[in-house]
């Protein structure tokens, strides 16, 4: 049953066919090695010019922002001390709501 499943079966009698077909093959692998490096003017010239020129230089970093200003933090005077109502020292002329 497993016979039928490989295309080649039994070793060849010809052993010049083995040599004629890897002679074949060799030939191939030469060729579409040496065509580049015999043909290489067309080639992409811009691809090529990328990788020899150097990139340009990052752009230089954004300026610092500016400084944020200054808040000023009313200190709002405690008016519990210990669980005991305290009168305030002075008396706000507004009245935040």
């Amino acid at each position: 049953m497993f016979e039928q499943t490989f295309v080649g079966t039994g070793a060849t009698r010809k052993s010049w066919t083995v040599v004629v077909a890897f002679g074949i093959q060799i030939g191939l692998i030469c060729v579409a090695i040496i065509i580049p490096m015999v043909w290489f003017d067309v080639l992409p010239s811009a691809t090529l010019q990328s990788f020899l020129v150097a990139p340009p230089p990052p752009p230089p970093p954004p300026p610092p922002p500016a400084a944020a200003p200054v808040k000023v933090v009313k200190v709002i005077p405690r008016q519990f001390d210990a669980g005991k109502l305290m009168a305030p020292k002075s008396v706000p002329k507004e009245a935040d709501d």
